[in-house]
């Protein structure tokens, strides 16, 4: 019971990371797009990035959960959150900062 409470719990976190780091990356490619085009490409590119930028977050919710399901069965579940957990926290550090730049 507590190994599938430590899978969802941490699958939740992940979720909500990885919901951050598509806002993150849309501001990016808002911020990016506000100095060098018009404002009708602007608008199109922002209203039109959370659906491109979200079909790949959806897909990582959804193999996420799977992957860290079935490391109950082989008791890695810990090893498969940082697994899956250090690359997106990398990337939202990475964004964060090119953000700040």
């Amino acid at each position: 019971m507590r190994a599938y409470i430590l899978v969802y719990a941490g699958w939740l976190a992940l979720f909500a990371l990885s919901l951050w780091l598509v806002f993150l990356l849309q501001n990016l490619v808002h911020d990016w797009l506000f100095l060098r085009t018009n404002a009708w490409r602007l608008r199109f590119a922002s209203q039109w990035s959370i659906f491109v930028l979200g079909i790949p977050w959806i897909l990582y919710a959804f193999l996420t959960e799977g992957y860290l399901r079935n490391g109950i069965a082989r008791g890695d579940v810990l090893r498969r959150l940082r697994k899956v957990g250090t690359p997106l926290l990398l990337l939202i550090a990475l964004s964060w900062g090119i953000r700040l730049v």
